[in-house]
Parts: C-alpha cells; sequence; structure tokens
C-alpha cells in the first residue's frame, strides 16, 4: 500500500481508492502508473460534479472500473467503503450506553454536547476501538462519515449531524439533524 505521492512498482494492476480523493486518484493513473497493466479506481468519493469533469473522462479512458463509494453517480459502479469488509465488524458487544456521540475530530466546533453521553472523536481511535465505541450506543449520534457508516454497518440506530454533501449519498440515507 503506497499513499498517493509514492510511484508504484511496474505491476499488472494498480488499484486506488479512498473516500475524498478522486483527484489523487486521477493524477495517479495519468502520471504515476504507465506500466500498470489495468487501473482501478475502488469506493472513492466522486459525486455528481466530479463525474461531469473532464478529470473524470481522464479517469474514465485510463481506468478499467471506476466505482464510488457514493449511491447513484452516473458512470460509476457503486461498491460499498472497503472498511466494512473488517472482520471487526463480527461479534461487537450488546449496546452498553442509550446514546453515544462519534464525533469528528477537525469538524465538530458547532455540535452542541449533552451532559452524561459519551464521546469519542476520528482522531483519538483506531478502528477497532471506533467500532468498539460505536457498538457501546444503541443510538449513535455521528457526524463523521465514517462514524455514520459505521454506525450503520453495525445495525445500530444513528443521528447523522452532516458537514457537506458526502454525507447525502449512502444507498439508504440515515436520519439527519442539525449540530
Amino acid at each position: 500500500m503506497l499513499d498517493f505521492s509514492e510511484v508504484p512498482p511496474p505491476c499488472r494492476l494498480a488499484m486506488f481508492g479512498g473516500g475524498q480523493v478522486f483527484r489523487d486518484c486521477v493524477k495517479s493513473v495519468i502520471c504515476r502508473t504507465p506500466e500498470a497493466k489495468h487501473r482501478v479506481s475502488w469506493g472513492v468519493g466522486i459525486d455528481g460534479a466530479a463525474a461531469a469533469s473532464i478529470e473524470f473522462d481522464i479517469a474514465e479512458g485510463n481506468c478499467a472500473l471506476i466505482s464510488s463509494r457514493n449511491w447513484g453517480v452516473p458512470g460509476c459502479e457503486h461498491v460499498p467503503c472497503p472498511s466494512a469488509m473488517s472482520p471487526l465488524f463480527d461479534g461487537q458487544a450488546e449496546p452498553e450506553h442509550e446514546v453515544v456521540l462519534f464525533s469528528h475530530a477537525l469538524k465538530s466546533d458547532g455540535l452542541l454536547r449533552m451532559p452524561g453521553i459519551p464521546e469519542l472523536d476520528n482522531g483519538r481511535a483506531n478502528l477497532e476501538e471506533a467500532l468498539a465505541f460505536i457498538a457501546s450506543g444503541e443510538t449513535v449520534a455521528a457526524n463523521s462519515y465514517h462514524g455514520t457508516y459505521w454506525t450503520m454497518c453495525l445495525g445500530r440506530r444513528v443521528l447523522s449531524v452532516p458537514f457537506n454533501e458526502k454525507f447525502r449519498h449512502f444507498r439508504e440515507n440515515p436520519v439527519f439533524a442539525g449540530p
């Protein structure tokens, strides 16, 4: 696994993925993988505006498959975020709190916090810790994209507090609220 600043070695398949990395994917498809026989964009956060862009046309001409975690994007296969494939989703404990708050580490200044409601932000937890925390709530209030998504994957009730449009492209949208 490499980040987008690295040039991969010659390969048969170069796979690009991640949430908000569409433009990085396009740049890598063009500049960093000239020897790859096939290129795949997997589960990237592509919205309608990106799908209508020249960058998308370039990627489409250079990729065997373009897929998005966002539902209903023209020209993209829908694939869920690959984080849901983790075995950590299996066998989570029963809830111990009525409500928990899973917040975004950088975009939560306006969130109303209620005394006594446990909170964890996405900057202080790895996947195992985040899932255990989310599973500890019967209902999860989340203003983190992955907090919202993982709550739905765990079958818990979620109240999503979106800070941008990426929250509105799940296959089945959660209940939304303001901060």
